[in-house]
């Protein structure tokens, strides 16, 4: 069986635990500089989150995942793929989604 994302979105080789949560598809970001240069933040990510995973992002500074948990959280847009939540586009903030940013900004 092909590894990568199948027609349907979902990944091949992985065993059923029911519908995913999220589901991100050949999800991308760049962002453009002054000068109009492209500055890969996020390359094509494929990943399946299902009800009751444990998921954790590791990687070195600046690889990208501040950038994906921003994606997945619907506060930015991707520059390419599709984010899914519960089977339906996620194309901005939802009520059901939450985020703890890396500083305490909120509090003094």
């Amino acid at each position: 069986m092909p590894d990568g994302p199948m027609p349907d979105g979902s990944l091949a080789g992985r065993t059923e635990m029911g519908s995913p949560l999220l589901q991100l598809v050949g999800v991308a970001k760049t962002y453009r500089t002054l000068r109009d240069a492209a500055v890969v933040a996020l390359s094509p990510t494929t990943l399946e989150i299902r009800p009751g995973e444990f998921v954790s992002i590791v990687g070195p500074s600046s690889c990208g995942k501040t950038t994906l948990l921003n994606l997945m959280a619907g506060l930015i847009r991707p520059s390419a793929g599709r984010i899914l939540f519960r089977g339906r586009n996620a194309d901005g903030p939802s009520t059901e989604v939450g985020l703890v940013f890396q500083r305490p900004v909120l509090l003094p």
